[in-house]
């Protein structure tokens, strides 16, 4: 063998071996992160969220598939209705935000005036 074919050789073993732990590493990582990362619903972190917003955000939706169907108009009807039924959205969102801050609010007030330790602790 020639000392080039020689040295392709171990460079070639080299990068399999750099390879080989390359996807041992992201395999591991993968199945810890699989075992050790809790899962969640895609709404937990929304727990204010319910169907009167998912109702709105739908029409939101529509309104605007339809507006861009529509080759994206600066006026008129549609492009009326776009920006109505979104702001609508933005609007509920963060009224229903605001709403649910205010109960949270409220409640730890409540325990606190009762002066319910545990109580106030768990809100």
């Amino acid at each position: 063998m020639s000392s080039n074919s020689t040295r392709k050789h171990n460079n070639d073993a080299k990068a399999d071996s750099i390879e080989h732990i390359y996807h041992s590493m992201t395999d591991a990582l993968i199945h810890s992160q699989a075992t050790s990362v809790p899962r969640c619903k895609d709404n937990f972190f929304k727990f204010w969220w319910d169907d009167e917003l998912k109702k709105t955000k739908q029409r939101s939706i529509a309104s605007c598939q339809l507006w861009k169907s529509m080759g994206r108009p600066r006026s008129g009807a549609i492009y009326d209705n776009y920006k109505k039924d979104k702001a609508a959205y933005k609007i509920r969102i963060r009224a229903k935000k605001r709403e649910d801050e205010q109960v949270y609010t409220n409640e730890l007030h409540e325990a606190l005036l009762r002066n319910q330790g545990t109580t106030f602790w768990k809100c």
